[in-house]
């Protein structure tokens, strides 16, 4: 797990990557209980269990727009993901 952490926190260094994580201990007010992906902000690929759906309504769409912008909100990035990550390795590597 050390290495997979080191690697995370070397990738989020690249200029053309913006990558956020969110801790496991960020309160939220919202459950997500589904895998989606967005794609070009006109397809939503939505993952569950058995199957997958690709949506392409506007409406649909933009509501799992918002859906990730509250998730951007929540996720660690630049100085503070690497803060995060840093303490995941001093925890690891105890």
């Amino acid at each position: 797990m050390f290495d997979q952490v080191r690697h995370l926190r070397e990738i989020a260094r690249l200029p053309h990557l913006d990558m956020g994580i969110i801790p496991l201990d960020t309160p939220a007010d919202f459950v997500i209980g589904h895998a989606f992906h967005v794609y070009d902000c006109t397809t939503v690929v939505v993952g569950t269990f058995h199957t997958s759906m690709t949506l392409t309504d506007p409406d649909v769409v933009g509501s799992y727009l918002a859906l990730f912008e509250r998730l951007e909100g929540l996720a660690h990035r630049g100085d503070a993901l690497d803060d995060l990550l840093a303490r995941s390795e001093q925890k690891l590597s105890a």
